[in-house]
C-alpha cells in the first residue's frame, strides 16, 4: 500500500511539473512558486496572486475567486492542477473549471477528488464522460460521497428501475449528483402524481428530460393546473409531454407563439386542439412554424385545417421530410398513380414505410422518384433511408 501511494504521488508530481512548465512558460515565470510563496509586494492575498500569476486570471476575476477559494500555499492547488490534467482535462478546461468552481483548489486530490472519480468509473463511465461531468457540474466534487452523491444515484436507480438508465440520466444532467433531490425533485413528482399522472409516465419524463422535474415547485404546480384546464387526460403520455413543453415558456413567450399561429388564421381554440394532439407544436421557433405553414398552405395549396389535423408537421424537417415527400406526392398525383392519398397521409409514415409504399412500387414507371426522395436501396434489414 505504501509503495502504491508513493507511485501515485510520484505520478502526480511528475504531471505537476509538466503542467507548471506549460502554464508558467506561457506567463514567463522563471521560478514557479517561489515568488508566490514569498509574495510579490502588491498587497493582494496569496490566493489572488496564485490565480493571477500561475493561471493567468485577470486580477478582477482572481479577486472574485479568492472569496471562495481558500488556501495558504501552492502545494495543494498544484496537486489539484496535476490531478485534473491526469484525468483528462486540458489546460483550457482546467482554467474554465477553476473560474466556475475555485473551491476545487482546496480539495484533497487523494481523498475528495479521487474517490469521486473512482465512483464514476465504477458506474462504467468513460474518461470523456467523467471530464464532461466535471466541467458541467464541478460542484459535485465538494459534496459528500456517502451522504449526497451515492444516495442520489441509488434514489434515481430505484425510481428508474435500472442502473443503466440512472447512469444515462446523470450523463445528460450531471447536476443531479449534488442537488438535494428530496427538496427539488420530490415535490414536483408529488404534484404530478396528485393530479392523476401515472407513475410510469412521471419516470418516463424524468428519464428523457430530467431537468423538467427540477423547476420551482410553484411554477410546476401552475403548469400542471394549466394543462389540466386544457382538458388533457392526466393518465395520457400527452399530459407529461405538455408539462415538459410548458417548462420552456413564460406566459409572454407562449402568447408570442399563439400570435404566430393567429397570423395564419388560427384561433386559440384551434391551438388548444393542436396542443392536445401534439404539444411540441408550441415548442418550435417562430421561423420554423412560418416556413412549414407557408409551404403546406401556399405552396401545396392545403386547407389550413390540415395543420390542426396533423400538428406534428411543424416538428418535421422541411428540407429532409416535408419537401421531398410532397414532391413525390405531386409527381404521383400528376401521373394518376394515386388512388386516394392526402398530404397528411404522406407525412405520417416512417421513412422505411414511405419508401416501400410510395417510392419503390413506382420506380420502374417513374424513375425520377429516387431523385426526389433519395434513399438507400439495400435489403430491408440493412437499409437506411
Amino acid at each position: 500500500m505504501l509503495n502504491l501511494i508513493c507511485r501515485r504521488n510520484f505520478c502526480y508530481v511528475s504531471k505537476l511539473h509538466l503542467l507548471q512548465y506549460h502554464l508558467c512558460s506561457s506567463l514567463s515565470i522563471s521560478t514557479p512558486g517561489y515568488e508566490l510563496e514569498n509574495g510579490n509586494g502588491n498587497g493582494d492575498p496569496f490566493e489572488v496572486n496564485y490565480l493571477s500569476e500561475r493561471l493567468g486570471f485577470p486580477r478582477e476575476c482572481a479577486l472574485k475567486a479568492y472569496k471562495v477559494a481558500k488556501f495558504k500555499s501552492s502545494t495543494n492547488p498544484d496537486l489539484v492542477l496535476a490531478f485534473l490534467e491526469e484525468h483528462g482535462l486540458s489546460d483550457t478546461q482546467i482554467k474554465r473549471l477553476i473560474k466556475l468552481f475555485p473551491q476545487i483548489l482546496a480539495l484533497k486530490p487523494q481523498g475528495n477528488l479521487l474517490r469521486k472519480i473512482e465512483f464514476l468509473r465504477s458506474l462504467g463511465m468513460s474518461r470523456d464522460d467523467i471530464v464532461k461531468i466535471i466541467m458541467v457540474a464541478g460542484n459535485f466534487m465538494a459534496r459528500s460521497l456517502e451522504n449526497r452523491i451515492i444516495p442520489n444515484f441509488n434514489y434515481m436507480k430505484d425510481i428508474l428501475k435500472s442502473e443503466k438508465d440512472a447512469v444515462d440520466v446523470i450523463k445528460r444532467f450531471p447536476r443531479l449528483l449534488y442537488m438535494d433531490l428530496q427538496k427539488t425533485l420530490r415535490p414536483n413528482v408529488d404534484t404530478l402524481l396528485d393530479a392523476g399522472v401515472l407513475e410510469v409516465n412521471v419516470w418516463r419524463l424524468f428519464k428523457h428530460s430530467p431537468g423538467t422535474l427540477l423547476m420551482g415547485h410553484d411554477v410546476s404546480k401552475a403548469h400542471v393546473k394549466r394543462i389540466a384546464e386544457m382538458g388533457i387526460n392526466p393518465e395520457s403520455v400527452t399530459f407529461v409531454v405538455g408539462f415538459g413543453v410548458m417548462k420552456s415558456f413564460t406566459k409572454s413567450s407562449w402568447n408570442k407563439k399563439i400570435d404566430v399561429y393567429k397570423r395564419w388564421g388560427y384561433l386559440e381554440d384551434h391551438m388548444l386542439v393542436a396542443f392536445r394532439r401534439h404539444p411540441q407544436c408550441m415548442a418550435k421557433s417562430e421561423d420554423k412554424i412560418d416556413a412549414v405553414l407557408d409551404y403546406i398552405i401556399n405552396t401545396m395549396g392545403c386547407d389550413p385545417a390540415t395543420f390542426i389535423t396533423f400538428p406534428v408537421m411543424v416538428s418535421l424537417s422541411l428540407k429532409k421530410t416535408i419537401i421531398p415527400r410532397c414532391s413525390v406526392y405531386q409527381v404521383l398525383k400528376s401521373k394518376g398513380l394515386l388512388k386516394s392519398a392526402s398530404i397528411v397521409g404522406f407525412l405520417r409514415y416512417s421513412k422505411r414505410s414511405f419508401l416501400d409504399k410510395f417510392v419503390l412500387p413506382f420506380v420502374d414507371e417513374v424513375p425520377e422518384l429516387l431523385e426526389l426522395y433519395p434513399c438507400d436501396l439495400s435489403p430491408p434489414e440493412v437499409r437506411r433511408c
